[in-house]
C-alpha cells in the first residue's frame, strides 16, 4: 500500500511538471509565432504568408500551433455570411480568446487570411 502511494505521488508530480512544461512550451511557441508573423513584409504577395511562417518556424510545436491558429483564422464560418470588416472582428476575437496572441499578431494573420476571402 505504501509503495502504491509513492507511485501515485510520483505520477501526480510528473503530471504537474508535464503540465507546467506544456504551458511554458506553449508560451514559447506563441512568442516564436508572433515574432515570425511580424517579420513578414511581402504584402504585395499575401498568398505567401502561410508558407513563409511555416517555413520560418523551426520548432515542431510552434508549427503545429500555427496550423491550428491558421485553421481558426481561415474558418469558413468567420467569413461566409458577413462583410470583410465583420469577418475580421469575429476572427480577431476568436484568435485573442483561443490563443492569447497579441492584437498586432492577430491583425497580421487576419490581413493574410482576408486576401483569401476577397
Amino acid at each position: 500500500m505504501q509503495e502504491e502511494l509513492k507511485v501515485l505521488r510520483v505520477m501526480a508530480n510528473h503530471n504537474i511538471i508535464l503540465k507546467d512544461y506544456n504551458k511554458m512550451n506553449h508560451k514559447s511557441s506563441l512568442k516564436k509565432i508572433e515574432e515570425t508573423v511580424l517579420t513578414f513584409q511581402t504584402w504585395n504577395m499575401p498568398w505567401k504568408f502561410e508558407s513563409y511562417i511555416s517555413h520560418h518556424l523551426k520548432n515542431e510545436n510552434a508549427s503545429i500551433l500555427f496550423k491550428s491558429i491558421w485553421k481558426v483564422a481561415a474558418d469558413y464560418k468567420n467569413w461566409c455570411q458577413y462583410d470583410l470588416c465583420t469577418g475580421e472582428a469575429i476572427t480577431l476575437n476568436l484568435l485573442k480568446e483561443r490563443f492569447d496572441l497579441t492584437e498586432t499578431a492577430c491583425r497580421q494573420i487576419i490581413k493574410a487570411v482576408t486576401y483569401e476571402w476577397r
